[in-house]
């Protein structure tokens, strides 16, 4: 009798350590706007189907502010944390892992005038995110060019300021502007009949040095374990082909939930732009820590080592 009761109350443990972890939930945080993106078919899904989870966890999101997401490193409480690359290597230390990059360089020289290269040097520059990753590649970029401009202005600390002074300017300045706001300026000046010239900063960068700007990547609670980021990265990889190859059905995923991105019409054509791309942290290693040798005080003085890399 007494061993049948034992075996009773085995069972009953068993059963309630199963049920603990279907009630888990595992939290994801991300930045609104394109690296929120990457993860849309995880929000959708996760909303919509009630089958939805990962690895037996339950899952929820919440979307923060850019400057929030240091304060979420520090305080341990998301599982998994969307953020700007520089931002996760300075801060992620032992209790995050870089598990892959989502977003590449999204951002372009642009103008209302024909511009080259060269003309960096004498036009007026006007840039925003002062002190960020996108600061540092583009002045290594220029650099690598023998191009130092001679009238550069911050303008904001995010593509919204520079956007703006795009579309309102009638002067031939080249502005940094960021999709998918570009493709909001680019529709409406095209109503206008006006016409923009862009030139890839993705892609000078690329030209320069033959490796991927990196901006953003997902870091995963070192705690996890390695069924549940395997996981957690399967269903990252199907989004973001779901966003490059769907973009009607990502475009209407992403309004539906409110990601701080523009209307479904100017998302679709801003997508192929966005450089939403999965790319694991160990193929994206020889990258970031070029990235790292470019401005090592941004990422937190030195690069990281091979425990970073998951």
């Amino acid at each position: 009798m007494k061993r049948v009761v034992v075996f009773l109350l085995t069972i009953i443990s068993l059963l309630a350590l199963a049920s603990c972890k279907e009630k888990e939930t595992l939290k994801l945080v991300a930045p609104s706007g394109a690296p929120a993106l990457s993860n849309v078919k995880l929000f959708y899904d996760s909303k919509n189907d009630d089958n939805f989870n990962l690895d037996g966890y339950n899952f929820s999101y919440e979307l923060v502010g850019a400057s929030s997401l240091p304060g979420e490193f520090t305080n341990k409480e998301a599982d998994f944390i969307v953020a700007p690359i520089n931002v996760g290597v300075k801060l992620a230390k032992t209790d995050y892992k870089y598990v892959a990059n989502v977003t590449e360089g999204n951002i372009y020289f642009v103008s209302k005038t024909e511009f080259t290269l060269a003309d960096l040097q004498t036009r007026k520059l006007a840039m925003f995110g002062e002190g960020t990753i996108n600061e540092v590649v583009v002045k290594a970029v220029l650099e690598e060019n023998n191009i130092e401009p001679s009238n550069l202005e911050f303008i904001g600390a995010d593509t919204q300021a520079t956007n703006q002074a795009l579309v309102s300017s009638s002067d031939d300045t080249i502005y940094l502007v960021a999709e998918p706001v570009l493709s909001a300026s680019r529709a409406k000046l095209q109503a206008q009949e006006v016409t923009l010239y862009e030139m890839s900063v993705k892609d000078l960068f690329k030209d320069a040095y033959d490796l991927t700007f990196l901006q953003a990547g997902v870091f995963a609670k070192s705690s996890l374990s390695i069924e549940v980021i395997d996981r957690y990265l399967v269903l990252l990889e199907e989004s973001i082909n779901f966003v490059n190859n769907n973009s009607e059905d990502a475009s209407e995923y992403a309004t539906t939930l409110e990601l701080g991105l523009p209307a479904k019409e100017v998302l679709v054509k801003a997508i192929p732009g966005a450089s939403i791309h999965y790319l694991t942290a160990k193929d994206a290693k020889d990258s970031l820590e070029k990235l790292v040798s470019l401005n090592p005080s941004l990422f937190g003085g030195s690069k990281p080592d091979e425990s970073f890399y998951y």
